[in-house]
């Protein structure tokens, strides 16, 4: 992987990674949980973005959404699965949810003990568009839009 050294606004030597090298530091968690929230049931979808960091709990799969182990969050946690993008992430996600018309997002760095909500995505047509901001909260550090 290439390294850069940069000069301006760092200290001279700093080494700067590429984009390709900050791909390695991220993944794109999916968890599609049963949604208790409704009657009628259904599942709600979540995407995490791990920035910088690694997840709490190991990967029940990677690059793809796979059956939770039973016992997990109590048999609510149906599937998950680890992805280096958000386009592979959402790729998944719409194979296996094809109706599925709303996706919460957060990003949990290594600066937050928690992570931290962004907006989320909403289908309109065959396209996903951002939702509204939470009210509070530090402005998104990644690129939500899903091309």
């Amino acid at each position: 992987m290439e390294k850069h050294r940069c000069f301006a606004g760092a200290d001279e030597g700093t080494e700067v990674f590429s984009d390709q090298q900050r791909s390695a530091e991220m993944t794109y968690r999916v968890e599609v949980t049963r949604d208790e929230t409704r009657r009628s049931g259904g599942v709600s979808i979540a995407i995490t973005a791990y920035i910088d960091r690694v997840p709490e709990t190991p990967p029940i799969d990677v690059g793809r959404l796979t059956r939770a182990p039973k016992g997990v969050w109590n048999s609510r946690l149906l599937f998950a699965g680890d992805f280096d993008s958000l386009a592979q992430a959402m790729r998944a996600i719409e194979a296996a949810y094809p109706d599925v018309a709303d996706i919460s997002c957060n990003e949990w760095s290594i600066d937050s003990e928690t992570p931290l909500e962004m907006p989320p995505l909403h289908r309109s047509g065959d396209k996903w568009l951002l939702g509204k901001p939470p009210e509070y909260g530090p402005p998104p550090q990644l690129d939500w839009r899903v091309e």
